[in-house]
């Protein structure tokens, strides 16, 4: 189990300020059930157009921070990560929140091999 791992990565999300963020004209629509996929080149923003997303999703009250799960699957407690330990980030942000999670932000998930299967078993939220 990397139980440990995500609460210590999901902890770090949640004690530390979002980034500085400059808006950009990409937006996700935050009220739908569909699952969204950011692509695109190295260092082009991705991850920032996530944390936009964030800061929105909370300015806006849809949820407080604590509702919202982001995990970078490229933090290096969360290396060699197989499909099977993904569930353990559900336990992990339980057991950090005592909540299940409003939205997920999966920053770098294609490191997870057969990650796709995941999603199709798991909780009622939107994913980013």
């Amino acid at each position: 189990m990397r139980v440990e791992d995500f609460k210590s990565v999901i902890a770090e999300f949640l004690n530390t300020d979002l980034p500085p963020i400059i808006d950009r004209e990409l937006e996700l629509p935050l009220d739908t059930n569909y699952i969204f996929t950011v692509t695109g080149g190295r260092r082009v923003g991705k991850t920032f157009i996530l944390y936009n997303n964030i800061r929105k999703i909370i300015t806006e009250g849809k949820a407080c921070k604590d509702e919202i799960l982001y995990i970078d699957f490229e933090h290096p407690r969360l290396k060699n990560l197989s499909v099977t330990d993904l569930d353990d980030i559900l336990v992990a942000f339980y057991e950090l929140t005592g909540k299940k999670p409003k939205y997920l932000f999966l920053d770098e998930i294609q490191s997870v091999k057969d990650y796709g299967s995941w999603f199709r078993k798991r909780i009622n939220a939107r994913y980013f």
